[in-house]
Order: structure tokens, then C-alpha cells, then sequence
């Protein structure tokens, strides 16, 4: 298990990460100009991902630009110097190709999905978007009631009201508090300047991460990624930004006429960087299987919710736990009252050797089930290339969710399940309810 540099050519370095088995090794490229390309080859696989990854998104965003990174994310796909809206997705889908794109707290990511000899095709399409996009003013036009109606959808959905309300109660009203969707006010304002701008800042060589997973030929694949990616890029350095977090730990409540209680809490967690298996597998074993500690207790012995989770949201820098559940407005408070004195119980005892076991067993086989897919093999490649520079490897992966033990589990939940570090969401019809003195 090694790494080594060897210079290939004057354009990019080479940095192989040999694994066990073919299909698991991956390899890095580092052009020149700051364009990173991390490549994998599954050997059993006949399809082919495609990933832009750009290191941007709503917590780049202040009150005046939010839902901009979201929007650009949207515009990449109306049209380019070449194409119309229609010719882009037509052309793709006439060779049985799948292209989409999402937009999240810190990256956009624009994608496809093909049998592996349409590589070459996927490439130059992604670069035709990324790199010709025209930002037609009517297009825009357009595409603001398309966004409008998805920010109305988003409304109507009273869990994702309050996993946004409890962002903003845990982070305040910036950066990573902030909606991807941005608002409906900032929406109607946006105008071709502001996309050609923004993508000046961001969509630069040193932010982008390129991430191929599938059944590819190395050599090829640098030569096109050079061709329609390194070559093209005229911006090479991305605008700075300065990340200021100040957490608020405070309370949203949004009233709203419906039969179920959605409740929302947040704790501090560890940041992404910190590149921890310790949260994943507490959580699981709190909340991620019918066995687990609060699915058994809240919702099977005292039935007292449909649903709950507890999960963790990653960041750069930071990083806080969620845990969410749906239940009857008139249960709520008995459900948040047995919730604490089931986490209390935890906090005070911890976990059994078998849970642990059971625990690390369960993370241990989303890990390896990620490495059999190409779409989700390209997409830790890319995570882990614009957090750590490093591609993902399953073996130092499950070395270190083997190293976790009882105590690990324990110093966790009473390090970061503190009832005087946590913020709430209410999304429901009871205007008393208060969330927070149920856990003080």
C-alpha cells in the first residue's frame, strides 16, 4: 500500500494509488493549471460515470446571491453557442445516455451515466455546457418560474421546511444556513451578468474535480479530459471566500395545518475533514436499522413516531448531526421526552460488543456495495479528491471503521449529544410546542 508521483508529461502529474484488485485501484491527475482528474477503472463494469465536480454552492452564497450557485446549476443546460436546450439532452439520450446535475451546500455537480463507448461523447457534451453556455436572457425568464414552482414544491413538503429551518436555527441566516434553492425574492433578479459572473469566480480550473469511474482506458481518458477540459479553461483561480461560522443553537417554528408533528434537532458533529467512521456507525446503531436502539424503543416498544433518524451533515469545516421525526402533534412531547431518556441511557452506558459488531458490519457493507456501482464509485472519488486531494480507498477505509471501539462510541455521544449545543425545527399545527425544553 503506496503512493508515488511520476511526472509523465510537462502538462499534469501522474499519481497512482494501487489497490488490491484492479477494479478497485484509482489514480489522480493534476494538471498544470489546478484541474484535478481522478480515474477508476471497474473491470466487471460496461458503464461508464462522468462527474464535473465544482467547489461551490449555497454556503458560498450571502441574503443577496442565494439560490445563484443552484440556478447557474440549471442555466449549464439551456442552451450553448452550439446547442439548443433541446439538442443537449436529445443528442445525450439518443445514445441511451442519462445527464443530470445537483447543487449542494459546497459543490455543483454536473454528470452522465453511458455504456462506456459513449465516453468520449458524454465528455465533449459536459465540456459544451460547462464551457459555451450563452445565458440567453429568455431562457432565464423562463427558467425563474421553472425554479419558483421547485422552491413551491419545497414549501409544500413539511419535512423539508423544517430540515431547512433547522439549518438556519443551528447556522443563522448565512453560508451554511442558507437554502440551495436560494429564495423566491433573489430569483426574480437574476440576470445574465450574474451567471456570467458567477462562473468567472467559481467555474475555474483550480475548483473543478473531474471524477471517471467504470470501464475506461486510462490513457484515453486523460487525453479527452485534457482536450475538452484542460485545454479550454481560461480562469484558473477561483474567487476567495471567507468562512465565517457562528453557531446560533436556536429554535424555528413554523405553523402550518397538518395532522403529523415534523421535529428536527441538531448537534454538533465532526467536520468532513476529520474523516470519521465514529458518527456513521453511532448513528446506525441509534437510529439506522429496525434493531437499532431508538427505532426499538420509540417506534416499536412505545409506538410513538413513524419515523426517525438520526444522520449526520458533513462539511468542510464543520459538520452537525440531524435527528428527525415524524409523529402525531398530540405525541410529540411524550415521543421528545422518551427520545432523551433513551439517548441519556446511551450517554451513560453505551453500546454492547455485539452492537458494535453489528454496527461496524452494517457500515461496512454500504461501503463495499458503493464500490460495485460506477455513478457512486465517481462520486466518493470526486468528494474525496476536493476535501483531501486523495481518491477513496476501501481498504484504508474499513481499516479505520475497524479501529473504532466501544469507548470511541461512548466519548462521542457525550461529547456531542449536548443539550446545551443543539437547535430546533417544528414544522406542525400545535403553537406550544416547545422542542428544546423537552432535552434541558
Amino acid at each position: 500500500m503506496f503512493t508515488y508521483k511520476i511526472s509523465i508529461k510537462p502538462k499534469f502529474l501522474f499519481i497512482d494509488m494501487p489497490l488490491l484488485y484492479n477494479f478497485r485501484m484509482s489514480k489522480i491527475v493534476k494538471f498544470n493549471n489546478g484541474l484535478r482528474l481522478v480515474l477508476q477503472n471497474i473491470s466487471h463494469s460496461r458503464a461508464i460515470a462522468i462527474g464535473v465536480s465544482i467547489g461551490v454552492g449555497s454556503s458560498f452564497e450571502n441574503n443577496k446571491t442565494n439560490g445563484l450557485a443552484h440556478f447557474t446549476e440549471h442555466m449549464l443546460f439551456k442552451g450553448t453557442k452550439t446547442r439548443s436546450a433541446f439538442d443537449i439532452v436529445n443528442y445525450l439520450e439518443m445514445i441511451g445516455v442519462n445527464i443530470n446535475a445537483y447543487t449542494s451546500k459546497e459543490q455543483t455537480m454536473y454528470y452522465t451515466l453511458s455504456s462506456f463507448e459513449y465516453m468520449e461523447q458524454c465528455l465533449e457534451v459536459l465540456s459544451d455546457i460547462f464551457f459555451n453556455s450563452t445565458f440567453n436572457e429568455n431562457e432565464i425568464e423562463k427558467e425563474k418560474g421553472v425554479i419558483i414552482e421547485e422552491i413551491n414544491a419545497d414549501l409544500d413538503n413539511p419535512e423539508s421546511v423544517c430540515v431547512d429551518n433547522l439549518a438556519k436555527a443551528y447556522y443563522g441566516e448565512k453560508n451554511y444556513g442558507l437554502k440551495i434553492l436560494g429564495n423566491i425574492e433573489n430569483i426574480k433578479k437574476y440576470n445574465s451578468q450574474d451567471f456570467v459572473e458567477f462562473v468567472k469566480n467559481f467555474y475555474t480550473s483550480d475548483n473543478v474535480v473531474i471524477s471517471i469511474a467504470g470501464k475506461l482506458d486510462e490513457e484515453k481518458s486523460i487525453a479527452l479530459v485534457d482536450k475538452y477540459f484542460n485545454r479550454n479553461f481560461v480562469n484558473t483561480k477561483k474567487l476567495e471566500r471567507s468562512t465565517d461560522i457562528n453557531l446560533q443553537f436556536d429554535s424555528q417554528v413554523f405553523i402550518k395545518d397538518t395532522k403529523q408533528a415534523n421535529i428536527a434537532v441538531a448537534f454538533p458533529t465532526y467536520s468532513a475533514m476529520e474523516n470519521s467512521y465514529i458518527h456513521t456507525v453511532f448513528n446506525n446503531l441509534t437510529t439506522g436499522g429496525m434493531s437499532s436502539r431508538l427505532f426499538q424503543k420509540i417506534r416499536e416498544e412505545l409506538g410513538l413516531v413513524y419515523d426517525i433518524s438520526l444522520y449526520a451533515l458533513t462539511y468542510k469545516n464543520c459538520g452537525n448531526m440531524v435527528l428527525y421525526l415524524g409523529t402525531s402533534n398530540s405525541l410529540a412531547t411524550k415521543a421528545l421526552d422518551s427520545i432523551r431518556e433513551e439517548l441519556d441511557n446511551i450517554k451513560s452506558c453505551g453500546f454492547t460488543e455485539d452492537e458494535l459488531k453489528k454496527g461496524k458490519e452494517q457500515v461496512k457493507l454500504k461501503i463495499m456495495l458503493m464500490q460495485e456501482q460506477a455513478m457512486s464509485v465517481m462520486r466518493a472519488n470526486a468528494s474525496k479528491v476536493v476535501l483531501f486531494d486523495k481518491s477513496f480507498n476501501i481498504d484504508k477505509e474499513l481499516e479505520k471503521l475497524n479501529e473504532i471501539t466501544l469507548l470511541d462510541l461512548l466519548d462521542y455521544a457525550n461529547k456531542y449529544i449536548d443539550y446545551n449545543k443543539m437547535a430546533s425545527s417544528y414544522v406542525g399545527s400545535d403553537i406550544k410546542l416547545d422542542v428544546l425544553s423537552s432535552f434541558k
